[in-house]
């Protein structure tokens, strides 16, 4: 090449330092964007942190002067929100512990709002079996 040409690519080191920067940036981005697309169940609580702060106080019911531990949905015959409710109520719901608990929060977070029940199918780990057991108990209000 001639020197003409090289011009075109030499930088002042402060110009080399800020391309290298810039790259670094954008592989680092890349990487995490991977990472939660195959691992979408990592961190749920980390999802729209802020919508699920203004979900809560928009959505939360009232409070009452019942113990937490007599709410249980099942014995009180109230069906539990898939869209608001937070993970201690669906670990209440028969079949629901943590890591399923967790997958259905993270797939709220990552969708978006229950649109019917028969959606909760979608989430890994909840077959047909787990949904019959489940659909009394919930609604989507």
């Amino acid at each position: 090449m001639t020197e003409k040409g090289m011009d075109f690519f030499s930088f002042t080191p402060q110009e080399s330092k800020a391309v290298i920067f810039l790259i670094i940036i954008l592989l680092i981005g890349s990487g995490v964007t991977l990472y939660k697309k195959y691992h979408p169940d990592f961190a749920p609580e980390l999802l729209l942190k802020e919508n699920r702060h203004i979900e809560k106080k928009v959505f939360e019911p009232p409070k009452s002067s019942v113990p937490p531990e007599n709410l249980d949905s099942n014995k009180s015959g109230k069906k539990i929100n898939l869209n608001t409710a937070t993970l201690e109520e669906l670990e209440s719901l028969p079949g629901i512990g943590k890591e399923l608990g967790k997958r259905i929060l993270s797939y709220r977070g990552s969708k978006g709002r229950f649109l019917s029940t028969d959606e909760l199918k979608n989430v890994r780990g909840i077959g047909q079996k787990t949904f019959e057991k489940l659909r009394d108990l919930i609604s989507i209000e």
